[in-house]
């Protein structure tokens, strides 16, 4: 599978892309031809988000985010494969990374997709707090496609009915969500603030979502 059919199974022909995994076709080649599409798009995106933080945030991000994903995507990969098999998809963990890789690539791709718009939002606006919840959004819309892509899969590949599979895909979802926003506010930031000194690492303190808020909350005041 090279990467234009990939591309055309992941967002034309679906059905063949789940039947390729629920028949263990070369799952470890088929994967690593994903990996190299999903982080070069998230490369890219990457650094389009350190845009507004200038050459040293972009270049910083285009290497954190892929390195991001590809940790979390590790870190609850054995979840997935046992709540599979639970649920009645007998799938290998090469056939669950494959199912994942595709997920990402959805992910990663429609994220590239709309690094123009926001690169237009920032030429044109230029509000350092817009960018930041824009970037989430897009990121947050784009995942979530990317996860019930995963979802499609597994019902598809399903022998039988389950009343757990459901259930337990999105305790799988809701934990990859968790565990990759932690991860991405210990290795901030991602986009760079213009008025702020370079930093690679942060460093601990708060979380990812009591910065979302007040970036949301900032952002509604400076409009009304």
């Amino acid at each position: 599978m090279d990467v234009y059919r990939l591309l055309e199974q992941v967002f034309r022909d679906r059905k063949a892309f789940y039947s390729d995994v629920q028949k263990g076709v070369n799952p470890v080649r088929h994967s690593l031809w994903a990996a190299v599409v999903w982080a070069a798009a998230l490369a890219i995106f990457g650094a389009v988000m350190g845009v507004p933080g200038g050459v040293y945030y972009m270049l910083a991000s285009a290497i954190k985010l892929p390195l991001l994903v590809a940790l979390v995507t590790l870190a609850t990969l054995p979840l997935l494969y046992f709540f599979a098999l639970y649920s009645g998809v007998p799938l290998s963990v090469y056939q669950t990374l494959l199912l994942i890789s595709g997920m990402l690539v959805i992910a990663s791709v429609l994220a590239l997709a709309f690094a123009p718009a926001l690169l237009a939002l920032w030429i044109s606006v230029g509000h350092y707090g817009l960018y930041k919840v824009a970037c989430a959004a897009v990121l947050g819309l784009c995942g979530t496609l990317g996860i019930l892509f995963a979802k499609q899969g597994l019902d598809r590949m399903g022998k039988a009915p389950s009343r757990v599979r459901d259930p337990l895909f999105w305790v799988w979802a809701a934990v990859y969500a968790l565990v990759g926003g932690q991860v991405s506010w210990l290795v901030r930031p991602f986009i760079g603030s213009p008025n702020a000194p370079f930093q690679f690492f942060r460093g601990a303190g708060g979380s990812l979502y009591q910065e979302l808020a007040r970036s949301v909350w900032h952002l509604l005041l400076s409009l009304f």
